[in-house]
This record gives structure tokens, C-alpha cells and sequence, in this order.
């Protein structure tokens, strides 16, 4: 899973029944006004819960005559609490340009729009250095740990705008271990605080920044270090995960090519039943480090199986290869479950991976009749269940019986072709629909728009169009 994009905040009592694209089409994602194309955190903290941040940012202007950059930043964090709510703000104290001139802003409703001093061209590079500072880094259920996730923490231009290289700086107060995305990891020991610098020279975006109380396990094998950050790695299932992390890193890069991370760690969170997986990270409930109940130990528990495996393909679907807009989210989801479909069949057998595409095509009917695939993350119903289960469907369950489906059609070395050329070229780059009808086109002689339009734009399920 990757995050859920972001959307403007809209107030508790208003719900928005109907919009229309202005000046773009849902089938070619439209071009952000601009381009957060390089980022830098230092992040400080004393006690792990107050924290500052000085964030320095470089902006590419795409929009000719940009005076007023409008950009995404969290008013406040909530922290969970059943009696009442418990509100953390977040206060940006400056915003500074290049020289060091204080800028006028507005922060409001998890908006942030920063007035530059003249209106520039396309093309114009913006340079900004933002202060940051509060008592929002959350311990949930009182934890020992806090994690700076995907949501914009710091200043972000929104999905499609979101390409940056980064390097990150953190000190946080002892015993907590810092972790964040990147790689050229620097750690040591200052005193009471535990450092960490990390940098990354490819474009990404969902960077996040967590520390806490982990025991650090470490291997480097083949150019790739992983890491397992857990609470207890006495008598763990922990040499398992980093064995199947290894193999299903070894067949991924079989076809998909070079992992796209040198540096990957799977952290375990106190929590059940999910996974996530940002740039060098996957987040990894309790329940796969039990080694009574292991996704390792036990191989008919697919489910967890399949989980741990689509976070891994991750790394290739929704990090290398970005999806530009929220319309465009299956690009991340339906690959990464198609290659876990994949991984299963090899090491399992085809029976494994007929019962996965059959469990698609079923959950995909099961929501085809409300909406496409497209128009998952627009859904609403009264009953959050009925919203996320619809969207569960149709981004994961659809979007995979789709792929299975031209698998079918074309074969599984024809398939396998198609998904290492999809890597090649757009990996660091955003994909798009339109992209990987134009490659099957070019690939297979075979035009795919007619199959795409009954079943991903349209609401058809794949195999019964």
C-alpha cells in the first residue's frame, strides 16, 4: 500500500457530491503551476515530542507569471484520544527566499501560500528556507515511537508536483533510533542524541522521518543492505522476514531489473493487519513478527504472504515509477499486486496464483457496479467501510484482474517484457494510463485502448467485457 493522495481539506459538514477537471481531462493528468524538485530537513528534538524543523526547498515554476505558490502543508496533527480531540499544531514561524528575505504566507486549513517577489517564468528556479516548529511528533497508544509519515509535514506541491531528490539530518533524544527514507546513512552517537544524515539523488516523494525504541538488524549481501527495525529481535521471526525480503528482491529484479534501493529497512509497527511502503521503507504490523503466526513460518496464510510482497514490488511501483495523480493510483497498487500474483506462482505454484486472480475478478465485480478504477480515491459513502472497501476493490482487485487478463492475452514472457521496459523508461519519472497503452501497443502490434476503456475507464470487469 501506498499512501492515499492527498486532497484539500474540506470541513467536517461539507461533502463534495460532483467536480469537473478544469483546463485538463481525467485521462491525461494535468501539469502542476510548479515542481518541489529538491528538498532538505534538519530535524531536531530534545524529548521526542517537540520538535523543529528547518526545511529548504527548490521549486521549478511551470506555470508562466507564478507569483503566489500554493502548496499543501498540515495545519495540525490529532492525536488519538476517545474523550476528547487533542489537537497538535503545527506553526511555521518564517518563510525566507534564497537571501535570506522574509516572505508573506498564509497557513490555513493545511494550506500554505507563500507570496514570492515577483511573478516568474517557466522555468524559474525558487529557493526557500521554511522554520518549523511544535509538539506534534505523536506516540499512538502511547508508544515508544513517532513517525513523520506521508502526509505533508513538511511543505509539498501536491501529487503531481512532488519530484525531488533529498537529504535529511536528524537528532532525536536517546534511547529512540532515528529512521528515515534515503540512503548514504550516516549514524552515530552525540551524547544524549542518536544522528542520522540521509541523502537520495533520485526524484521521489512520501518522504518520512520516524524514530523509536528498535533493536536494529543489518545485512548487506549483492550491493543491497536491509535492515529490519523491530521491538525484539530475541527469538524473532526477524532472520525469516530478511530471507524472504531477499528472495523476493532477487526475483523481482529478474524481470523488473535493478532493485531500485540500496539501502531498504521494514519496520515493525505496533499495530495490525497493514502494510505501507514509502520510498526505502516498509512499515510491518505485528502480526509477521510473531513467530507463532509468521507470514514466514506459515505459507498457507497468503494473505500475509501476499501483503509482505506487494509492499516489496512497491519499491519498483509507486517509488521508481511515480503515478502523477490520484486517477492514476492502480500504476502503484495493481502492478505491485500483479507481481506479488507473480512471485506466488513461481514459488508456489499456478494454483496459488489462480486462486489470487480468482479472489480479484470476485472483489472487483464485487465493486465494478459503483465506480472504475480510476475514480476510486472519489468515492464516498456515509459508511467509511463500504468507501475504503469499494476503493480496496477497484485499485488492488480490478486493477490486478486487468493485468492478469493482458497476461492471459499476450503470455506470461511477453508480460514480463512489457513490465521491464515500463521500468526502464519511466523509472524516477511519472508513468501514466496513456503510457502503458501506447508500450502494449508498441510491443505486442495489439491495440489494448478498446480493453482499457470497458474495463479501466469504464465499469466492465475484466474477462466478462
Amino acid at each position: 500500500m501506498l499512501p492515499r493522495p492527498r486532497k484539500t481539506w474540506v470541513a467536517p459538514e461539507g461533502v463534495v457530491v460532483s467536480s469537473q477537471p478544469l483546463g485538463w481531462s481525467y485521462r491525461q493528468p494535468k501539469t502542476e503551476p510548479v515542481i518541489l524538485t529538491d528538498v532538505g530537513i534538519d530535524l531536531l528534538t530534545h524529548d521526542n515530542e517537540n520538535v523543529v524543523l528547518q526545511v529548504q526547498e527548490t521549486y521549478r515554476i511551470q506555470r508562466p507569471g507564478t507569483r503566489i505558490l500554493a502548496l499543501d502543508l498540515l495545519s495540525f496533527f490529532q492525536k488519538p484520544n476517545l474523550n476528547a480531540p487533542d489537537l497538535r499544531p503545527l506553526k511555521l514561524t518564517s518563510v525566507k527566499d534564497d537571501a535570506g528575505k522574509a516572505l508573506p504566507f498564509s497557513h490555513l486549513n493545511h494550506r500554505l501560500l507563500v507570496e514570492l517577489p515577483a511573478a516568474l517564468p517557466a522555468g524559474s528556479m525558487v529557493k526557500l528556507a521554511f522554520a518549523i516548529e511544535g509538539d506534534f511528533l505523536i506516540h499512538p497508544r502511547g508508544d515508544n515511537s513517532w513517525k513523520l509519515g506521508t502526509s505533508a509535514w513538511f511543505p509539498q506541491s501536491g501529487l503531481g508536483g512532488d519530484l525531488y531528490t533529498v537529504r535529511c539530518r536528524m537528532k532525536v533524544k536517546k534511547p529512540f533510533l532515528p529512521i528515515a527514507s534515503g540512503e548514504n546513512c550516516v549514524r552515530r552517537v552525540e551524547g544524549d542524541y542518536n544522528l542520522l544524515e540521509t541523502s537520495f539523488d533520485r526524484s521521489i516523494c512520501f518522504f518520512v522521518a520516524l524514530a523509536g525504541s528498535y533493536a536494529l538488524t543489518e545485512e548487506t549481501r549483492d550491493g543491497i543492505t536491509l535492515r529490519v527495525a523491530s521491538y525484539d529481535t530475541a527469538g524473532s521471526s526477524v532472520p525469516r522476514i530478511l530471507g524472504l525480503a531477499r528472495t523476493a528482491i532477487q526475483f523481482y529484479q529478474s524481470f523488473l531489473g535493478p532493485f531500485p534501493f540500496k539501502e531498504y529497512t521494514i519496520v515493525q509497527v505496533n499495530s495490525y493487519g497493514y502494510g505501507q511502503a514509502p520510498p526505502h521503507l516498509m512499515f510491518l504490523t505485528n502480526e509477521a513478527f510473531d513467530i507463532e503466526h509468521s507470514l514466514l513460518r506459515d505459507w498457507s496464510s497468503q494473505d500475509l504472504n501476499r501483503r509482505f510482497l506487494h509492499e516489496i514490488a512497491h519499491a519498483y511501483w509507486g517509488n521508481a515509477v511515480h503515478f502523477p495523480s490520484e486517477t492514476e493510483q492502480w500504476l502503484s497498487e495493481g502492478f505491485a499486486e500483479i507481481c506479488a500474483g507473480l512471485f506466488m506462482n513461481a514459488s508456489r505454484g499456478e494454483g496459488a496464483y489462480a486462486t489470487m486472480v480468482a479472489r480479484w475478478k470476485s472483489d472487483g465485480e464485487e465493486s465494478s457496479r459503483l465506480s472504475s478504477i480510476p475514480m476510486a480515491n472519489r468515492l464516498y459513502d456515509k459508511d467509511f467501510l463500504v468507501s475504503w472497501r469499494t476503493r480496496q476493490n477497484l485499485l488492488y482487485d480490478k486493477s490486478a484482474a486487468l493485468l492478469s487478463t493482458i497476461r492471459e492475452q499476450i503470455g506470461d514472457p511477453q508480460f514480463r517484457l512489457f513490465l521491464r521496459a515500463y521500468q526502464r523508461n519511466f523509472a524516477w519519472k511519472q508513468g501514466s494510463t496513456h503510457h502503458v497503452v501506447g508500450m502494449l501497443r508498441f510491443l505486442t502490434k495489439r491495440d489494448f485502448a478498446p480493453l482499457f476503456d470497458a474495463c479501466f475507464w469504464g465499469e466492465a470487469l475484466p474477462g466478462k467485457n
